[in-house]
């Protein structure tokens, strides 16, 4: 192949494509080869991954390379260069490999499914079956996002540091979407955006952007800076949600005295830790009109207890102190001082949308059923799939979300 290719943005993916439609592989027969070694006792398994191209910069001109990653030292194959992917998740795959099927991600189709499934129906299905896998485990591995990237177009982007003045509240940033045109004269609509516990704030993005992209202004408050790099701790959850919720406050009381929002259209949105930090946001400013609370529950010890994203702290701790899990709660009971159910009270259910996993195992369904309790259920999602697979209903989620955020700015009127 010739070399240059590899500087030809737009020639060389069709000339990817074009290589791999015309590859002849059985993936029936390799299917059931799997299944029958594991049948007569192997330890096989079915996985996928993802071979990236990036087109970027390299000594001097620009080039499609191959992004590769370098797995983490606390996972099998620590420190081993390789493809974003994972193994096969049957119930969850089978049921994510719909939305394939049904067109919502916009990643398989053309001359390679053209021609399989005119020799037969079972090759797509697998084909589709095993890049739902191979997606599922990039979006969990690095964050990569099966959507695409939005324009720019309809707002203006800019980053705000924030340095209090105390030692309570560490230095802290925001990203400040605001639209484009004529601004309202009453001012911009306000969504307060929070963030997830890590990542590069990719998801964030997604919904701070499609809030922008319909007139609204938004504040993304980033997690702390300090918070990032310290590890995690048991005790601290109450420590760092009460100054996330004070820095959210920071940034939204700056936010209204710019003059440029309108004080009655205001709302939050926070998924998973942002959903934990916007309840006690909403509890400590009632005059925001709309909350999307998802992926977040009550009874926080509990959750800690069982949540898989805290097994390896609570493993840590039973190891080293000699504790049973018994003991591990009856501690954790005398040193949480925060929770969420307890503030959920103070919240107009009816400023409320709750969005949960039936399958989450980081947040487990039966916390986010109790936070719904404590909210005096409030309006209810619930969606079919885990904690990290729900990132395939992020064009529902956009959807629904902007609908109750509108439907409240509409009865202010």
């Amino acid at each position: 192949m010739n070399a240059t290719l590899f500087r030809q943005k737009k020639i060389f993916p069709r000339h990817v494509t074009e290589k791999l439609s015309n590859l002849r592989l059985d993936y029936k027969e390799k299917n059931a080869q799997i299944d029958q070694s594991r049948r007569e006792g192997s330890k096989h398994l079915k996985a996928a991954v993802v071979l990236l191209l990036n087109f970027k910069k390299t000594n001097g001109h620009a080039e499609y390379v191959f992004q590769l990653i370098k797995r983490s030292r606390k996972v099998a194959q620590g420190g081993d260069i390789s493809c974003p992917g994972g193994m096969l998740q049957p119930r969850q795959d089978f049921l994510l490999s719909a939305l394939l099927a049904k067109g919502l991600l916009p990643l398989i189709g053309g001359k390679l499914i053209g021609k399989t499934w005119r020799e037969d129906g079972d090759t797509p299905a697998l084909i589709r079956l095993f890049l739902t896998t191979a997606l599922r485990e990039a979006w969990e591995e690095i964050g990569l996002n099966p959507y695409g990237k939005p324009d720019f177009e309809g707002y203006t982007i800019r980053r705000y540091r924030f340095t209090p003045e105390t030692e309570e509240i560490t230095e802290f940033l925001i990203d400040w979407f605001e639209p484009k045109g004529e601004k309202p004269v009453s001012g911009y609509p306000l969504v307060m955006n929070s963030p997830i516990t890590g990542g590069g704030m990719q998801l964030e993005n997604i919904f701070s952007r499609h809030f922008a992209d319909h007139g609204m202004a938004v504040c993304l408050v980033h997690r702390p800076e300090r918070y990032d790099r310290e590890p995690k701790r048991l005790d601290q959850s109450g420590y760092w949600w009460r100054m996330m919720t004070r820095q959210s406050r920071i940034a939204y009381h700056w936010a209204l005295q710019r003059g440029e929002i309108d004080p009655a259209r205001t709302a939050s949105f926070g998924i998973s830790n942002g959903g934990f930090r916007n309840t006690f946001f909403a509890a400590a400013e009632p005059n925001v009109k709309a909350h999307i609370i998802c992926l977040a529950g009550g009874d926080l010890v509990g959750m800690l207890c069982d949540s898989d994203f805290f097994a390896e702290p609570r493993e840590e701790i039973m190891k080293t102190r000699g504790w049973d899990e018994t003991q591990l709660r009856a501690w954790l009971e005398t040193v949480v001082n925060l929770e969420t159910t307890d503030y959920a009270p103070y919240t107009d259910p009816d400023s409320v949308l709750m969005i949960c996993a039936r399958l989450d195992r980081i947040v487990p369904y039966r916390n986010g059923l109790r936070l719904w309790e404590a909210f005096g259920r409030p309006e209810f999602i619930a969606l079919p799939f885990g904690h990290y697979s729900s990132a395939y209903f992020i064009p529902y989620i956009k959807r629904v979300s902007l609908e109750f955020i509108q439907k409240r700015f509409e009865s202010v009127r």
